[in-house]
């Protein structure tokens, strides 16, 4: 599963490229991330609206077939004269290419597999004695020497400085039918050249791979991907990179996969980035606790559909990493008040006073013009009976106190004022202090939020919190740090709520 080495950033690619009724033409193909551009040119006139939207194939100069999907106009057909010789040109900006030993379809749901690589794989699915070296190798050398020996027929000389590196073997950590497939995560070892003499060893990649049920197009596919992401950045702590997609289709011949090059695809930003997490800090151990890994990643991913507002509106809180604007405090408390029903006990049935007060109001302003004060009214009354987003947030917190097994001090004083801190920036009433004089608290706030909800969302799924906080921690995973810090900042925060006079 090598990657195509000439698909790669920074790369230039020519080659020529089908535009419809049998006519193909020139093109270059630029890889830059976003900037990724192909540009087209002829020196007859031509068209590719049409094209854009089906997808462009192309072949080139080594022969590679690739497929240019998604594509918006980067610049308008135009024309050209250099040299005394007139030529038409056009510029696409590609969402993706795909490159290998065939083409994709743009139309026809042929994925069956979906393979991708994540920056911090290795430390997320932390397998401690897949490789290692011989610690004694003497006694063993003669025999490993000898079996090479019988392959090569030849004699190898071996002497006391023998040193014996090893992969041991077992390539598949998990294997978990999901609602968006079968989820792999496997090593992928891969030794250096049998002739090597100045550099011997083996490199491995923990690979996390999708089998759909039924073949997918590629935005399907990458959805899935997109689902499992956000489950597994959660465990990391960080967000991740994906340096590599590969894609198995339906169709029979040539077994090597393709390469996928995501123009847009999901990138950590680097400024107040999160620093990689300690194997011991991965909120869920692959290897010592599989049967954990499988049950929640099954439960997580089944309620996906179903959470997936509020999870995307935690995901783009939390791969802002170390820094906290007043939009991302907004947002992670906003995130409880779109989690569905079922993730609340129902709500109590109001009093018949309060009903019919209620509907008596409900008339009165629904007899009224349109206007703003209208609709906020009409608005506030048909909360009633509903829980509000402070019972939301409290109810979701103490399902994580309860699970940690040791209540959270102050519970209620920090979910209730970091409700209060959103309120301020979203309806302008009133806060217990000056926000922006107490910056540490306001991010405490922010960050109490995204770990309540995170935490309630894998505890729903069968998440064994207790277990890994009695891991230990060395402060790098920012749940372990919120929960480190816990005690003295709710204390910092009662005090700020009721000052001593």
């Amino acid at each position: 599963m090598d990657r195509d080495e000439r698909v790669v950033e920074g790369a230039r690619l020519g080659g020529s490229f089908e535009i419809g009724e049998g006519r193909t033409i020139l093109g270059e193909l630029t890889i830059a991330g976003a900037a990724t551009s192909l540009y087209l040119h002829d020196p007859e006139f031509f068209l590719i609206r049409d094209e854009v939207e089906q997808g462009l194939r192309g072949i080139l100069h080594d022969r590679t077939k690739v497929t240019v999907l998604g594509s918006s106009i980067h610049s308008e057909l135009g024309s050209a004269t250099r040299y005394e010789q007139s030529f038409n040109f056009a510029e696409l900006a590609p969402a993706y290419v795909v490159s290998g030993s065939r083409h994709l379809s743009s139309s026809e749901a042929e994925i069956s597999k979906i393979t991708f690589h994540i920056d911090d794989a290795e430390t997320v699915f932390h397998d401690f004695d897949a490789m290692g070296r011989v610690i004694d190798p003497r006694p063993l050398i003669k025999a490993v020497v000898g079996a090479n020996e019988k392959r090569i027929n030849r004699k190898i000389p071996t002497g006391p400085d023998a040193d014996i590196a090893f992969f041991a073997g077992r390539t598949e950590l998990a294997s978990v039918l999901t609602a968006v497939g079968l989820v792999r995560i496997f090593h992928r070892p891969s030794p250096s050249h049998p002739l090597a003499t100045r550099e011997v060893g083996i490199r491995n990649r923990t690979l996390i791979e999708i089998g759909f049920e039924e073949p997918r197009l590629l935005t399907g596919a990458l959805d899935a991907v997109m689902s499992v992401l956000r489950f597994v950045n959660m465990l990391a702590g960080r967000p991740q990179n994906i340096d590599g997609i590969w894609l198995d289709t339906v169709h029979e011949g040539p077994r090597s996969p393709l390469d996928l090059y995501w123009t847009h695809r999901p990138i950590r930003p680097s400024e107040w980035e999160e620093r990689r997490s300690h194997p011991v800090e991965i909120l869920i151990s692959i290897v010592d606790d599989p049967e954990q890994f499988a049950t929640v990643l099954r439960h997580w991913l089944a309620a996906d559909a179903a959470r997936q507002d509020a999870r995307v509106r935690f995901s783009n809180g939390f791969e802002q990493q170390r820094s906290f604007p007043i939009d991302r405090m907004v947002g992670a408390a906003n995130m409880f008040d779109i989690l569905p029903d079922d993730a609340f006990p129902a709500a109590a049935p109001i009093s018949q006073d309060v009903a019919d007060a209620k509907a008596t109001a409900k008339r009165a302003f629904k007899s009224l013009p349109l206007s703003p004060e209208r609709e906020s009214v009409l608005n506030a009354l048909g909360r009633i009976g509903r829980p509000t987003l402070r019972s939301k947030v409290r109810h979701r917190a103490e399902l994580v106190s309860r699970a940690l097994r040791g209540p959270l001090a102050h519970l209620d004083d920090v979910t209730d004022e970091a409700v209060r801190c959103r309120n301020h920036y979203v309806h302008g009433s009133p806060g217990s202090f000056d926000y922006s004089e107490h910056g540490g608290t306001f991010t405490f706030l922010t960050g109490a939020l995204e770990f309540l909800f995170a935490a309630s969302d894998l505890i729903d799924a069968g998440w064994n919190i207790a277990a890994w906080r009695s891991r230990g921690s060395v402060l790098a995973h920012p749940f372990s740090r919120i929960l480190h810090s816990w005690d003295v900042e709710a204390e910092r925060l009662r005090a700020l709520r009721n000052p001593r006079p």
